[in-house]
């Protein structure tokens, strides 16, 4: 049975040199591109103001052997990096274990991850890995993935689905009932980043499907 499990990781535990520090409104999301060769993870975006001072903070690692930014959007960047595998952490960790990575976000408090795993026997590699290299991971749950076609067909993740349902119940989306972020954060117990950044990735998402359901209801491929 396929089973999906996620951790938390403390944000210094992952290689991208001094970008929270720096640059501490940062957040990261890891793009599940299939690599080739012995590549691993290569691509990620990160979601801020100035994109050269975050090329600066994440060069800074000695876990970066090179960076270059490949696509930029009003308020992201596409990074594509080198890691160099004997200072790379829990990257290193994840193509240990021979892991699928379902989703990866990062803001300056942790990191998410959720891992898919056929018989958890990467799984328990993963976690090996980590206490054997000082890694501080937490298995935060797992579940048998059971819904296969269902759930990869849902655009947002536990995550922003959790915060996007928060939002509303509380009123978020209401100019005058005065909810903010901070108080959305407060609630979920993570940070004012981390909850910004779900909404904006659920947002996302979201409009992603609906616009493609849409072309596709009404025949008309994409602009």
């Amino acid at each position: 049975m396929l089973t999906v499990a996620t951790y938390t990781v403390p944000a210094e535990d992952f290689p991208l040199g001094r970008l929270f520090t720096d640059v501490p409104d940062a957040s990261v999301e890891l793009d599940r591109v299939v690599p080739t060769g012995d590549e691993t993870l290569p691509y990620f975006w990160v979601a801020a103001d100035g994109l050269d001072e975050v090329a600066a903070a994440i060069r800074t690692s000695p876990a970066a052997e090179s960076l270059a930014l490949v696509a930029e959007t009003e308020d992201r960047g596409l990074f594509r990096i080198e890691w160099d595998t004997e200072a790379s952490g829990v990257v290193d960790a994840i193509a240990e274990a021979g892991l699928t990575l379902l989703s990866g976000v990062g803001s300056g408090d942790e990191w998410l991850f959720e891992f898919r795993d056929v018989d958890s026997e990467g799984l328990t590699a993963f976690q090996r890995y980590c206490g054997e290299h000082g890694i501080d991971a937490t298995l935060v749950q797992t579940r048998p993935h059971e819904d296969g076609f269902e759930r990869e067909r849902r655009p947002v993740t536990d995550e922003q689905y959790e915060a996007l349902v928060l939002a509303y119940e509380e009123g978020y989306f209401d100019p005058k009932s005065g909810t903010t972020l901070d108080d959305l954060a407060d609630e979920l117990g993570i940070s004012y980043q981390s909850v910004s950044g779900r909404l904006r990735r659920g947002y996302r998402n979201l409009v992603e499907q609906l616009l493609t359901e849409s072309s596709q209801s009404s025949g008309r491929g994409p602009e």
